[in-house]
């Protein structure tokens, strides 16, 4: 997937002195021109921002940079088939790509599509998912790293 340069947003420190950045970034994002996405650098995920985007068709790519920050980038779904959320592990090792990509499928939904980009072939999760009848596909991006997309199944009875 190759995105535009985004548009970057620095809300640390309006959090960091008790403000709400809230009506800042919905300026920003009805800013943007179609095609165009934002990268939101907060000290942590900011969950109910994740839904609140969904439902006017954004999906995101976390990249987590340190104990302080998380950069999320935001941009505009073009089909259902795309998941909501994509998970930015390429500087990971094994198995930590592994671990919080499951960890990620445990607190979503079932039906709820995930996708995550790593250096390896995810061969480990690839099984893990087929053992739990949940749906993985792994590609090599043109780049040299690997796209994968999950469905998450139901929970066993």
């Amino acid at each position: 997937m190759t995105l535009p340069p985004p548009v970057e947003l620095d809300v640390r420190s309006v959090l960091a002195s008790g403000g709400s950045p809230l009506p800042m970034i919905l300026a920003k994002v009805n800013e943007l021109a179609p095609g165009d996405c934002l990268r939101l650098l907060v000290p942590f995920e900011p969950t109910p921002l994740y839904r609140m985007l969904a439902e006017r068709g954004w999906a995101h790519i976390i990249e987590p940079r340190g104990a302080e920050e998380v950069a999320v980038t935001f941009y505009q779904r073009s089909s259902e088939e795309e998941p909501e959320e994509i998970l930015d592990l390429r500087e990971l090792t094994p198995p930590e790509p592994m671990s919080r990509i499951l960890q990620r499928l445990a607190g979503l939904p079932p039906g709820a599509r995930l996708g995550a980009w790593t250096r390896f072939r995810p061969v480990h999760l690839l099984d893990i998912l087929e053992e739990r009848s949940w749906q993985g596909s792994s590609r090599e991006a043109p780049e040299g790293y690997w796209e994968t997309m999950i469905t998450r199944g139901e929970d066993p009875k």
